[in-house]
């Protein structure tokens, strides 16, 4: 009889036959089951915030700024600037040496529309500073360079500087890419391209060849205090 019975156990599917001796065993198994699963989607999530966090740091290393800096006569050190035919926010077309800095003090950024990281700031920070120079009566310049003339058209250079208050005394130059190319690598070092993210700001005093730079986001107030000691200071 308790081989029969035995035999009988044995043949009872194994988790029936657990259950039969301990009767809580579906309580314990269902337990069992939720830990389980909480520890799976507790990985997953993990997992998950993993690669946003990585994507998030490959995004914003896309962003990083690029070390950029003016060419130099390697003698003298004085800043080289190339003749280059550009083109204003207006469609003008002017002599970028000539026209826009012989004879003044200028501070030239470098922007390009589609960014929404450095340049809208360094826009921000140049409509302030073009207020600032208004109100103290400077006679200096603002010059915004774009570093995507084949996107940065007139016309939405325009639209840019509207966004930030842009008035005459600041220019917005871009033109062709060919013509851009030697400006750029002798103010910046880098040719044009979408995705150049500097917050280099040139300061430069034509008449007495006093140059500088620093960063487009420096306070207002304090670049043009540095504008001031340029020409005490001498060339850089």
């Amino acid at each position: 009889m308790h081989a029969i019975k035995f035999s009988a156990f044995c043949k009872e599917a194994p988790v029936r036959r657990i259950a039969r001796i301990c009767p809580n065993f579906g309580w314990f198994l269902s337990i069992t089951l939720l830990v389980i699963c909480f520890n799976y989607v507790t990985v997953a999530q993990k997992t998950d915030e993993t690669q946003v966090k990585t994507k998030s740091d490959q995004s914003m290393d896309c962003h990083e700024e690029n070390k950029v800096e003016p060419n130099k006569n390697p003698v003298s050190s004085k800043l080289v600037i190339p003749e280059v035919d550009v083109l204003t926010q207006d469609g003008k077309q002017v002599a970028f040496f000539k026209d826009l800095i012989k004879g003044k003090k200028v501070l030239i950024n470098f922007i390009y529309t589609s960014c929404n990281l450095t340049c809208p700031m360094a826009g921000r920070n140049f409509s302030k500073l073009q207020q600032y120079i208004e109100k103290v009566g400077e006679d200096v310049v603002l010059i915004s360079v774009s570093t995507d003339p084949a996107f940065d058209t007139p016309e939405i250079l325009k639209k840019w500087g509207e966004k930030f208050d842009r008035h005459d005394g600041w220019t917005l130059v871009t033109g062709e890419e060919k013509k851009l190319k030697d400006l750029l690598i002798a103010l910046t070092g880098s040719g044009p391209q979408r995705g150049l993210h500097t917050s280099l700001l040139i300061l430069f005093d034509e008449k007495t060849g006093a140059w500088d730079t620093t960063s487009s986001l420096r306070n207002p107030e304090l670049l043009l205090d540095d504008m001031k000691k340029l020409g005490r200071t001498g060339t850089k």
